[in-house]
């Protein structure tokens, strides 16, 4: 597989790892409390991403490749049957090595800008939100109050790169809340907008990722 990792040295194998541990330790602990795990998940992430975001974000994250990444789009005509020429402004193409590094490289930027807006937002204080992304799916584990601005502030970045995590049905993401079965595991935190944008699982189930 060409899917590189964004923000994992390694794959998907510590991330996997390191969530089921994460887990099996918050329903065994009542004292670790409640926590949200969020599968944000990019709709047809690689297609969708704006060539104008990508160029940014392999200047800023792999600069040695840069320049080949803008040459390759520079003037990518595509010969339509009927003799029509379409001019695309996006798509990293999943499967090519380099679609695979254009899309990581967006993505870190996503998640180093959306981590920055959620700590202006929030002020003082922990964040109390863990990420690990694995190509254009992120696992994240935090507080559910703060899921909807985890949320808001991954759709904010996403959008400026051309990216969606749709609406459902058709979206992917999901929340599950996780805790020892005797925390109070109810639904106050659960937002409209969480929602409108992921499948909210029962608490405690399991999930598949990646």
């Amino acid at each position: 597989s060409h899917q590189f990792a964004v923000m994992l040295p390694g794959g998907t194998e510590p991330l996997i790892h390191a969530r089921r541990c994460f887990r099996e330790a918050v329903i065994a602990d009542p004292s670790l409390g409640v926590w949200a795990e969020v599968d944000v998940d990019v709709v047809n992430a690689f297609p969708s991403m704006e060539w104008s975001a990508v160029d940014e974000a392999m200047r800023e994250e792999v600069p040695e490749l840069a320049r080949w990444s803008e040459w390759c789009h520079r003037d990518a005509p595509i010969a339509l049957p009927d003799g029509a020429v379409h001019r695309a402004g996006r798509g990293a193409e999943q499967g090519d090595p380099l679609g695979s590094v254009q899309c990581g490289a967006v993505l870190a930027g996503v998640r180093r800008r959306r981590t920055r807006a959620q700590a202006a937002a929030m002020g003082e204080g922990p964040s109390l939100t863990y990420d690990a992304w694995f190509a254009d799916d992120g696992q994240v584990y935090t507080r559910p109050d703060l899921v909807e601005l985890l949320l808001k502030t991954v759709d904010a970045e996403l959008a400026k790169a051309g990216c969606t995590r749709g609406e459902m049905p058709d979206a992917k993401s999901s929340v599950t809340l996780v805790g020892h079965p005797d925390a109070a595991l109810g639904d106050e935190w659960l937002s409209p907008y969480i929602s409108c944008t992921c499948a909210v699982r029962a608490p405690n189930s399991a999930t598949e990722v990646l």
